[in-house]
């Protein structure tokens, strides 16, 4: 992707290349699940998801949660775009779609993405999460807008990320259900914007990683009241329509259950019920295939 003016690796409004890694590392919801950094830059972003604690397993101890690879792949997405961009530049995903290749198996998953191309400030991303043990898990195509923030200075975008970084060393500890506390309410599913679930933006709101963990908890959930509980995700396209810090609440439908494979849709809303904040739609399957 070409290059644009104040690109990663060079100065702006005095801000280094270190400075710009010391933002991006300060995102609340990385930090939370642990995202080491591999290589950044040109376009391009490659990141480790290690196995600890925090992410846990399924069930019978046989795979990673898939929400905390949905986590990694947009987070990774949006690496890529902030390596193309001006430092005190924003950027929000507007759609996610993830293809779970095989289950994801226990052990450090290996993350990369890279700009395919741009239509005005939306950014198209390609990326894959990989296992060192068992190969190609997971692809994604991520479309992100960029945009700057009018009226913030470079050294306020610090202020802020150095204050996040602080409210969230008091992340929970335990599996990724822990890590988004969701909970359930009649129908929905409902996630409150602590301090790790928050994105690295100056005007942070809920990570596109927790709003789509949240769709698929909603979509999990749905399946299980239908005695399907036992199905695995193949697929999930996420729509991000608005950015917003307030308390989350999910619901999901059934498109269609048949004997092998599912089609549940998802979307959130806001706490008082006005404004719908995202879709999804998902594919289920009892036995993924690779």
């Amino acid at each position: 992707m070409a290059a644009a003016a104040g690109i990663w690796g060079r100065s702006t409004e005095g801000m280094t290349h270190e400075d710009k890694l010391k933002i991006m590392r300060s995102a609340a919801y990385a930090r939370a699940l642990g995202l080491e950094f591999g290589s950044w830059g040109d376009g391009r972003a490659e990141l480790r998801l290690p196995l600890h604690a925090r992410i846990g397993a399924d069930a019978d101890g046989a795979r990673i949660d898939q929400r905390a690879l949905i986590g990694l792949l947009d987070d990774l997405s949006g690496y890529a775009v902030a390596s193309t961009i001006a430092p005190e530049m924003g950027m929000s995903t507007v759609c996610l779609h993830i293809d779970f290749v095989q289950p994801v198996p226990p052990g450090d998953i290996v993350g990369a993405t890279r700009c395919e191309g741009a239509f005005n400030d939306i950014v198209l991303v390609h990326g894959t999460a990989t296992s060192p043990a068992a190969g190609l898990v997971a692809t994604s195509t991520a479309w992100f807008h960029a945009g700057a923030y009018p009226g913030q200075s470079a050294s306020a975008v610090m202020g802020e990320a150095r204050e996040r970084t602080r409210q969230a060393d008091a992340w929970p500890d335990g599996s990724y259900g822990a890590l988004l506390g969701a909970r359930r309410d009649g129908d929905a599913w409902v996630v409150a914007p602590t301090p790790h679930l928050l994105g690295g933006n100056d005007n942070p709101a809920v990570h596109g990683g927790a709003v789509g963990a949240l769709l698929a908890t909603a979509c999990h959930a749905r399946l299980a009241d239908e005695g399907r509980g036992d199905m695995h995700m193949a697929s999930l396209s996420i729509r991000y329509l608005r950015a917003v810090r307030s308390e989350l609440r999910a619901t999901a439908s059934v498109s269609r259950i048949g004997g092998r494979i599912a089609f549940i849709d998802a979307a959130i809303r806001a706490d008082d019920g006005s404004a719908l904040i995202a879709t999804a739609q998902s594919l289920w399957a009892r036995q993924p295939t690779r």
